[in-house]
């Protein structure tokens, strides 16, 4: 068995010195490092409400230098124990102000690991109902003088092929003009299409576009939603008595006047 230590007094600078060429060369069975000047530093989050998706590790930092890392966080309520979970309890036990704190831990350069914590402190507001924009149709303008010989027209041609009374009209079903129609919810920054798919007499899909991650990690309530008045709305094709739960009561509303708006559109006027 071959065993090589080795004192390289920075593993960063080694590296620029053809550390791997020689590492390779030596091809020992056990290789030990000495003086690597390699600290991990990690950042922890414990504040109640908020859910860091990992902690943060800041990478390999030295005396007197500075670095800095992105961390996901969740925003729950302050009594929520889980990312996600429903939202129960008074207005002031959900919201308000929140005290935790930021947990350094990092090693010196004998792999001494320190730990230190600072206090912080923010805020949970209530949220607030979503915005539901729904685009004005374009009003074309038009000339008036042709409406009176039109409506003659139609009468006319109602008369000649008006159904007998044993003949069921071919559009008696007929509800929507098929087709994708859209309607734009506003989250936040962000905006996002209810898509809704049909035939001339049935609702056959909605979807949501574009779903991003960010989307779902800031809006968890959302997709499950969706999921649940979709299946409702495919099974009785009516969005009259539709159920949902009490926690996501908001997200419910909000997604049932979108597809309704989007409804509008494609109905056979």
């Amino acid at each position: 068995m071959k065993l090589i230590s080795w004192n390289v007094n920075g593993i960063r600078a080694c590296i620029t010195k053809g550390f791997e060429e020689n590492f390779h060369k030596l091809d020992a069975d056990i290789f030990c490092l000495q003086e690597t000047k390699c600290q991990e530093n990690q950042v922890k989050l414990e504040l109640p409400g908020f859910f860091p998706k990992s902690d943060l590790f800041a990478g390999t930092l030295e005396g007197g230098q500075a670095g800095g890392g992105t961390m996901d966080i969740f925003v729950g309520t302050k009594n929520m124990e889980k990312a996600g979970q429903a939202a129960e309890g008074s207005d002031e036990e959900k919201y308000g102000r929140t005290e935790g704190k930021v947990i350094l831990t990092f090693e010196d350069a004998y792999g001494e690991v320190y730990t230190r914590e600072q206090e912080i402190a923010s805020s949970i507001a209530k949220p607030q109902v979503m915005e539901l924009k729904v685009p004005k149709e374009e009003q074309q303008e038009s000339n008036q003088w042709w409406i009176a010989p039109g409506i003659l027209l139609i009468l006319l041609l109602l008369v000649m092929f008006r159904p007998g009374k044993g003949d069921t009209p071919a559009s008696a079903n007929t509800q929507y003009i098929p087709g994708i129609y859209t309607s734009s919810i506003s989250l936040g920054s962000q905006e996002v299409n209810v898509e809704v798919t049909v035939d001339a007499d049935r609702i056959t899909s909605i979807t949501m576009t574009p779903l991003s991650d960010a989307v779902e990690t800031m809006y968890p309530l959302m997709q499950p939603s969706l999921s649940n008045l979709t299946d409702q709305i495919l099974s009785s094709q009516s969005l009259e008595n539709l159920n949902y739960p009490e926690e996501t009561r908001y997200t419910s509303q909000v997604l049932i006047r979108a597809i309704e708006s989007a409804l509008e559109k494609a109905r056979v006027k």
